[in-house]
């Protein structure tokens, strides 16, 4: 199938940050936040609390969503403004809490490609899944989640993993989700890693993380544009 694609508009959906490790959620109140200038009074008040408990804790404060459960630490935004705030929040958390067990680190951005066409939308899923493979196994075979993992390119433990679906409630939409994930520096003694190396990562690599997930959707885009054409199966 020949093809001449435009160019979607790409936007940055969301951000987060997760943790892995070993949390007590019934701390994580926002006036704990409150308590070491970590947020401010006026956002406590108007927070949205919908549990603090000791198997989790979650709520929404104007700018970020702070989810904690026993073996889960995860905060996210929606606008990339907020970016120094999210990363000041961990940070602060940590410097705090250093003592915390923590064994994954995970910088997740997620990116919408709005695309101009139907067309367009289908085209790049054909380009990502190409389907002739799929002509004696499925009828009408369309891509619903693509996901590749890559070996890093830094000297660090870990992997980068890129998520691709399309939006099923906005037609012509599609979700790109780059997960850059880090392990703990290994222990000698398989002792418990303290949170500290998490929030030197984070110091160092946290912005850059966020503008490689940019161009990592932009490389793949550059491909999918440079295409004359498409496998869209018979």
């Amino acid at each position: 199938m020949n093809i001449k694609p435009s160019a979607p508009e790409v936007l940055i959906e969301d951000i987060s940050i997760v943790l892995v490790g070993s949390f007590n959620p019934a701390i994580f109140h926002p006036k704990w936040f409150e308590h070491f200038q970590l947020m401010r009074s006026n956002e406590v008040e108007d927070a949205k609390v919908d549990l603090v408990h000791h198997d989790i804790s979650n709520f929404t404060i104007d700018w970020v969503n702070v989810q904690v459960l026993q073996d889960r630490f995860f905060v996210s935004i929606k606008a990339d403004a907020y970016l120094k705030h999210l990363k000041d929040l961990v940070q602060g958390t940590f410097q705090h809490l250093s003592h915390t067990p923590v064994r994954q680190m995970g910088l997740n951005t997620t990116l919408r490609l709005k695309f101009k066409s139907e067309e367009d939308w289908h085209c790049f899923g054909h380009y990502l899944v190409p389907k002739t493979p799929w002509d004696d196994v499925l009828n009408r075979p369309g891509m619903l989640n693509v996901q590749l993992r890559g070996e890093r390119t830094d000297d660090m433990e870990g992997f980068v993993v890129i998520g691709i679906e399309p939006d099923i409630k906005n037609p012509k939409e599609v979700l790109v989700r780059v997960n850059d994930h880090y392990e703990a520096p290994r222990s000698e003694k398989n002792a418990p890693t303290s949170a500290s190396w998490a929030v030197s990562v984070l110091n160092e690599r946290f912005e850059p993380s966020v503008k490689t997930s940019q161009e990592l959707a932009t490389k793949l885009l550059n491909g999918y544009l440079a295409a004359n054409s498409v496998d869209s199966g018979a």
